[in-house]
């Protein structure tokens, strides 16, 4: 039922894009817009769950968030 918000600044107003990935380097899911309420235009919130709307195991996940010619990386743990 948590979720992540991933809050970006994003000046230039670029088109911005997020993945989820497992430690082995497979693809769980997209990272989705905030919509109304987020904390920023452009936040972006993953729910924990995979691409098939199964809630994924306890671990660490890796984030990728593509955007004006950037890349950034990082991880996120998942607790139960």
């Amino acid at each position: 039922n948590d979720k992540v918000f991933f809050v970006l600044e994003n000046p230039n107003g670029a088109l911005i894009e997020g993945k989820v990935f497992d430690l082995s380097g497979g693809y769980v899911a997209n990272l989705q817009p905030g919509g109304a309420g987020a904390p920023t235009p452009d936040t972006l919130i993953w729910n924990g769950k995979d691409k098939q709307g199964n809630v994924v195991p306890a671990g660490v996940y890796v984030y990728q968030v593509k955007g004006d010619g950037q890349l950034i990386n990082g991880t996120v743990v998942v607790a139960k």
